[in-house]
């Protein structure tokens, strides 16, 4: 976090597309605070090394003939480029590997084409004559697994499952109801069918599962741990990121205790300690910032926040580039199998909200946000409507969160 008085602030802004800086300027009247993920140095490359040098002894050991690597999608911010390009090294002296399997664990999200698969992986190893790359698809890629909660079978992506060494490569963030993603949660919901999925989404929704940056004291999280422990997963690699999308940790190891170690972590990396109450709460969506369905993510910020910086008039605006439009998600998308008619955000019923978001038209836009909440296309329009809207106070007292997706807050 670093607290500014400033007036004039850019923005991380269109992620996986342009990265570019959205450059806002606010009334000398604004009290601006600043507040984005603690920076952190980016790690030698020999960190890296070091986890790929325990994947290698494993390896060596199991001799497996197929690897399959589950990793996730433009939705969660990091490239694991560095990483497969590393990886294509230590496997040079494996002549028993064959074939690799890459799967993009997609859960209902929308496949990536080509050119967004090779921002994630990098297009050596997509060179690979050993490689298949695959989008998980939960309508064509599942099969048994003789994992079942209650009567609703567990199926999963039959590529991850041809593989004898599994892989998961995950990017920790917070995550609404999953505490932090990543983990098991690459495989369910990440590659798992659609019964399971909406199962599994139904009992948060019902409010039977977890919270927001709390993943060790989650059911939902347990609940997924179990199936992860019943299917397998021969090695682990979570990673932690900064506001400019670059690895600042990672491990390697057992799936669980790799994870749950860099929870703890995580839970400090991406925390701002929030000390006053501001008039104005400002939410960027980076860098979850690509598909209108997934912005809601920027609430992270206010909805972990264990006591409210913000009052019954504070004006609430979240902006994003949604360069890919609506985005999909087979559930929660317009006509999706849990989509609901749109409503107020329940416990911030008399507060406004404005959003920017210059990719979508208001048609879209009210497909997934209730009518009453303001959309504009133009900054400079946004801007004046804020202005009004504060007209009567001679201190503005404004919090902005810069990469708000990726953001938890404590109050003190």
């Amino acid at each position: 976090m670093s607290d500014t008085s400033v007036n004039k602030i850019s923005l991380p802004w269109n992620a996986w597309h342009e990265d570019a800086g959205l450059q806002v300027s606010f009334p000398a009247n604004y009290s601006v605070d600043y507040f984005t993920v603690k920076e952190r140095g980016v790690p030698a490359a020999t960190d890296l090394h070091h986890i790929l040098e325990k994947l290698a002894a494993r390896l060596s050991a199991k001799k497996p003939s197929a690897l399959s690597v589950a990793i996730d999608d433009l939705t969660r911010p990091l490239s694991y480029e560095n990483f497969f390009n590393l990886l294509l090294e230590y496997l040079e002296s494996f002549d028993f590997i064959n074939r690799i399997n890459i799967i993009v664990a997609l859960g209902t999200h929308g496949p990536l084409n080509n050119d967004e698969i090779a921002k994630k992986v990098g297009t050596k190893i997509m060179a690979d004559p050993r490689v298949v790359l695959v989008n998980h698809n939960w309508e064509t890629d599942v099969i048994e697994t003789e994992v079942n909660w209650g009567n609703v079978p567990l199926k999963l992506n039959r590529y991850f499952m041809q593989g004898d060494f599994r892989i998961v490569l995950s990017t920790l963030i917070p995550h609404p109801f999953a505490g932090f993603s990543g983990g098991s949660k690459s495989l369910v919901p990440g590659l798992a069918n659609l019964e399971i999925t909406r199962k599994t989404h139904q009992s948060v929704l019902m409010g039977f599962m977890g919270k927001i940056g709390d993943a060790e004291n989650n059911r939902f999280r347990k609940t997924i741990d179990d199936f992860a422990n019943q299917i397998g997963v021969d090695y682990f690699v979570g990673f932690l990121c900064n506001s400019q999308r670059q690895i600042v940790q990672a491990a390697g190891g057992e799936l669980l205790p790799t994870y749950y170690d860099l929870v703890q972590k995580a839970g400090d990396l991406y925390t701002s300690t929030v000390s006053r109450t501001y008039d104005l709460v400002w939410l960027n969506s980076y860098p979850k910032d690509g598909e209108l369905v997934q912005i809601d993510t920027a609430m992270n910020p206010v909805n972990s926040a264990p006591q409210p910086f913000w009052h019954e008039n504070s004006l609430f605006v979240i902006s994003a580039a949604c360069a890919k439009g609506m985005g999909r998600h087979a559930l929660f998308e317009d006509g999706g199998l849990l989509h609901r008619k749109p409503f107020p955000k329940r416990q911030f019923k008399d507060n406004k909200f404005f959003y920017y978001i210059p990719g979508i038209s208001g048609e879209e836009f009210y497909k997934l946000y209730w009518e009453g909440y303001s959309l504009f296309g133009r900054l400079d329009e946004m801007m004046e409507e804020i202005r009004k809207q504060f007209s009567a106070l001679s201190e503005v007292r404004t919090a902005i969160f810069a990469t708000a997706s990726i953001q938890l807050t404590t109050t003190g």
